[in-house]
């Protein structure tokens, strides 16, 4: 009778752990965007003076970037904030929720397109004088402020914030593959697409070192070979003013966009190519080049 008894007050334990566990895991699921902004407690000389959340679609692109529309971001949360010390001194914290990491580190290499030097960086944050940005998960991050201790400032709200985000901060798998071929740091996704090959959407841009050159070069990464070629096609037959070449094992063209060439090429399940090139024969040799690598083992 013991042993019943026994076995019963553990099976209601289990039950109970099980219990607590899952609401545990809900509670987790649960986070709220607005929470990961920091609270005062954590910014000690700082004080929140106004905090928004938007979370319509049309309200999102009337206060963002044209490009955020592109990026499947579904809530922007913003908070305003003034130096206890010095009321002439203020910060915003802008955090966009994304739909996928994907979008969320598109975000970041588009915020990145700044001319002026970087103070720090890593491979999810970028500080400059004013701004600093980072991801992680399907969060993006920016703040903005005037206070002259910048960087140790907007190091401690992004890392305060970061802290905070459950998801896991890795960078998208694709784009691990491509940083194979061009300077990581230099990627930047254009989910519209470029001008250049204005039909071919959600390519990766970056610069690429050949022949002692830097080369501005974009790739695209698809799950098969039919994928590529269907799309290489479309490219082509939209946009008459490509070029066929015969080309071997590869699909090539090229035409000539303003003062300069660009190259297309499809090999396996790659699209990738070269612009801005300002001779004929060079966008044929950076093609090559760049074959050669996709194909080398």
């Amino acid at each position: 009778m013991r042993l019943i008894q026994s076995n019963i007050v553990r099976i209601v334990l289990i039950v109970c752990m099980i219990y607590v566990t899952s609401c545990l895991s809900l509670f987790e699921e649960s986070q709220q965007t607005k929470d990961l902004l920091p609270r005062e407690t954590e910014l000690y000389t700082w004080k929140l003076v106004k905090s928004s959340s938007v979370s319509n679609k049309d309200t999102i692109e009337n206060i963002s970037p044209d490009y955020y529309k592109h990026y499947g971001v579904v809530e922007i949360v913003k908070g305003d904030y003034q130096s206890i010390n010095n009321s002439s001194l203020f910060l915003t914290v802008t955090i966009a929720k994304t739909s996928t990491l994907y979008d969320a580190y598109g975000l970041f290499t588009r915020e990145r397109i700044i001319q002026e030097k970087y103070f720090l960086k890593s491979d999810y944050s970028i500080y400059w004088k004013n701004k600093s940005i980072a991801f992680k998960g399907n969060i993006f991050i920016k703040v903005e402020t005037n206070d002259p201790d910048f960087i140790q400032t907007q190091k401690s709200i992004i890392e305060t914030t970061i802290s905070k985000i459950q998801d896991s901060q890795e960078i998208p798998v694709n784009i691990k593959k491509i940083a194979q071929y061009c300077n990581l740091d230099s990627i930047i996704i254009y989910k519209e697409g470029i001008p250049q090959v204005a039909s071919l959407k959600k390519i990766v841009v970056g610069k690429k070192n050949i022949e002692s050159k830097e080369i501005s070069s974009f790739f695209k990464l698809y799950s098969t070979h039919i994928e590529a070629s269907q799309d290489f096609d479309m490219v082509v037959t939209h946009d008459s003013s490509f070029m066929l070449l015969e080309s071997g094992k590869i699909k090539m063209a090229f035409k000539k966009y303003g003062d300069s060439y660009c190259y297309i090429a499809q090999y396996k399940e790659w699209i990738f190519g070269v612009y801005d090139v300002s001779d004929y024969n060079y966008g044929k040799q950076y093609i090559t080049t760049i074959y050669k690598e996709l194909s080398t083992p």
